[in-house]
Order: C-alpha cells, then structure tokens, then sequence
C-alpha cells in the first residue's frame, strides 16, 4: 500500500506519468483494430520515450538531493553506505530478471549479463535494449556520489556546485546537435551517459536549489499553473520531432525542459488533483515503477502474446490491453515479494545518518510544500 505518511504522492504521480510513457514506447506495436483504440496509443507510440527523461530528473533530484542532505547535515558523506543501499535498491529486481531470461530465453547469457552486471549496457549494447537507462543511472550514481562530497571538501560554495551543474547542462544540449550533424549514431546519443547528463544535472540543480537556495527555489517554483502549462507545452512539441535528427538536436533538451518544469509545478502541491482516484492510480504505478520498468517489456511482448495465442485471443486491441494489465499486475506482485523487502532490510542494516539540519525559519511542524520535505517525504531512492 502507498504509505503517504513516507511519500510524496505529487511525485509519485511524476514517476506513474513517467512509466505510462515509458511503458507505451515499447508495448504499443502494431495495427488496432478501432480508431479509438490507436487514440488511447498515440502518445506512447510517439513520445513514450520521453518517459525515461522524466524517470532521469526526477532521479536527480531525489537522490542528488540526499547527498546534499547529508553532506550539508554531517559535512561529510559514507559513500560505501550509499552505493550499498543503492544496490540494495536496484539489484534484487534486476538480477532476477536476468537469472529469468538466462533459464527461460533462448538467448546466450553471455551476450547480456556481464554488460548488465557490470552497469555498461549502454555502450555495450544487449538483446535486452530498455535496460539501457539503468545504466546511465548507475554510472550517474557514481559520479554524483563522488563529485558533490568531493568538491564540499574543496569547500566550494554552493553557487559555485550550481553553476558547475548549470554548465554541465548547457554542455550535453550543445553537444547532441554537434555528433548529430557530425553525422553520430542516434542511438549512441540517446543511449550513452555524455549525452544524457542533462537531465539528470537538471534534477541535481533543482534539489541544490531546493535545500541550499530555499527562498529562491520557493520563489522559482511558486508560478505552479505557468510551469505546468510550459512543461505540457514541451512534450507536445515533442509530437513534431519524430525523426532521429530532430529528436538528438532538440527532443532530448525538451524533454528535459519539460521534465524540470512538471517537478517546478507538481512538487509540493497542495492541488486537490493530488487527493483524486486518478492521482492515487498514477502514485501506485510510481509506487512500483521500478519492477515495472525492468520487466515490462518482457511480460507486455514476450510473455502476454503467448498467453494471448494459448487463450485463442486474436484481437490485437484485446491482446495490447492485456500487455499493461498483466506487466501491471505483475511488476506489483515482484515489487511486494522481491523489491520492497529487500529495502525494508536496507534500512534496518543501513540506516541513513541523523536528522536534517535545522529549518532557518518557519512553524516547527513538517510543511509538506518547504523544499526540505520532497526529500525526507518523497525518497525512495
């Protein structure tokens, strides 16, 4: 059950939006049969891949964010604690997945598993090509992980650290266009971590901004409607760049855009969207969007075909339904068997260091809309 007592629901919806897209990108093949049908389709079809973009910021500002937190709490880090729960966190899942596709696929395990063991199945590219992201991520955790303690014991300022983060930013959207008129291969572009940062620097900068710049970022962050309609406005432009060339030039930094904007607009909202059955919907799919990710692909077009041909269910409209129910149903079951003991065992043997520092202003009682909040309320990094 969704514990809203840990959680941030707002952000939770951010990561249900983000695996509906993602989710679309790769389980929406083929001819429907009704018009209606192939509506409802649509924005997967054509934009589910900006779905990955929204999982890359929000990871940034959530777990960018708890380093942060804790450098700016103890003035130092434990990284061996933080790669420990980020392994607890990500391998369980994962790693039986893999053990899943060794035993029941035909496919060597030697053309998969040691790229995924070894987090550089981006650059080294397997039959198992949606897991790419988790590999940007990974990389992006070590980096982070070591850079932000780094350059605190450098006694950098925290301006100095955004405008690092700023530059990084306006680097990866100058370089896309440069390797792609270069004549780069699109899928490197889309796949290999130099080209991504963006995102995930993005996510960074909102959570420093967040944490060291409180009054900045709530003064950033108070046109909600502006930035959502923004936000909205740059993935529907993400409709007309469907080409290679247009997406690496341009798609990617939209997404992003957009990314960074729906978290300016979501995060902290007291919106009586966020108390809806539609927002409780998207949070539960967030709630278990990691196992969803991993393995929907595998359930939505290896496995529900198959059944669906058992079943003697020839609708093609039946058949893709029947791809999200059941990637659904059972990305719940292995986040509740697999994924959420493996994190309640993470937190009993690897807690996180002491309390938040204290708030320079304000009532003492938890504000669910001060910037400090998203981290304590929505992590679950």
């Amino acid at each position: 059950m969704l514990d809203r007592k840990a959680r941030e629901i707002q952000l939770d919806v951010i990561r249900g939006v983000a695996i509906v897209l993602a989710m679309g990108w790769h389980l929406n093949g083929g001819d429907m049969t009704f018009a209606a049908s192939d509506v409802w389709l649509t924005p997967g079809r054509i934009i589910g891949w900006a779905g990955v973009d929204l999982f890359f910021v929000l990871s940034g500002f959530l777990v960018g964010g708890l380093v942060v937190r804790e450098v700016s709490a103890t003035r130092g880090f434990d990284y061996r604690r933080f790669l420990i729960r980020r392994a607890f966190r990500l391998w369980p899942v994962l790693y039986v997945y893999l053990a899943v596709q060794v035993v029941l696929t035909d496919r060597p395990w030697t053309g998969f598993v040691p790229q995924v063991l070894l987090h550089v199945q981006n650059y080294f590219e397997t039959p198992l090509h949606h897991l790419w992201s988790l590999a940007v991520e990974e990389q992006f955790y070590l980096l982070i992980g070591l850079s932000l303690p780094f350059l605190a014991r450098l006694r950098l300022g925290a301006g100095h650290v955004l405008a690092g983060l700023v530059a990084v930013i306006l680097a990866t959207w100058l370089l896309r266009p440069l390797v792609a008129l270069a004549g780069a291969d699109p899928i490197s572009i889309q796949i290999q971590t130099q080209y991504r940062l963006d995102g995930l620097a993005l996510g960074v900068a909102l959570a420093l901004l967040s944490q060291r710049f409180p009054e900045i970022y709530a003064r950033l962050a108070r046109p909600r409607l502006a930035h959502f309609a923004a936000a909205l406005a740059a993935f529907a432009a993400l409709f007309w760049l469907t080409d290679d060339l247009s997406r690496s030039c341009f798609g990617y930094t939209l997404a992003a855009l957009g990314s960074g904007l729906a978290i300016l607009a979501v995060h902290g909202s007291r919106h009586r969207f966020f108390a809806s059955p539609a927002a409780r919907l998207l949070a539960i799919l967030g709630l278990y969007s990691y196992p969803m990710y991993v393995w929907h692909n595998g359930i939505g077009n290896r496995i529900t075909p198959q059944l669906a041909a058992f079943a003697g269910i020839t609708s093609p409209d039946l058949v893709v339904i029947a791809k999200y129910a059941l990637s659904i149903v059972l990305a719940i079951a292995i986040g509740l068997a697999i994924e959420q003991p493996f994190m309640r065992l993470r937190d009993r043997l690897f807690a996180r260091p002491g309390p938040l520092p204290a708030r320079p202003s304000g009532p003492a009682s938890p504000d669910p809309a001060h910037p400090l909040a998203a981290v304590r309320a929505g992590d679950r990094s």
